[in-house]
């Protein structure tokens, strides 16, 4: 089983592999990138859910339920 690799080594790995010159500001910049995008993806995903929450009880019920409904095999298969 291959141990797992932290994102800088991949970097270097890949840079030295394939002879791109990456000094370490553009490795620096990349992880800053995978950063910024994970904080983006959770901010949004937080904002949609309070959002959802401020909306009526019954239209987020029934919203929710909705949902179920349509998904309850892809639900079912997650937690089996």
């Amino acid at each position: 089983m291959k141990a797992q690799q932290f994102l800088i080594a991949e970097l270097y790995e890949a840079a030295r592999k394939h002879e791109i010159p990456m000094d370490d500001l553009d490795v620096a910049s990349e992880c800053a990138d995978h950063l910024l995008a994970g904080i983006d993806t959770t901010s949004n995903t937080l904002m949609l859910l309070i959002w959802s929450l401020s909306l009526s009880l019954f239209l987020t019920m029934h919203m929710c339920s909705n949902d179920l409904s349509k998904n309850a095999n892809l639900y079912l298969n997650r937690i089996s």
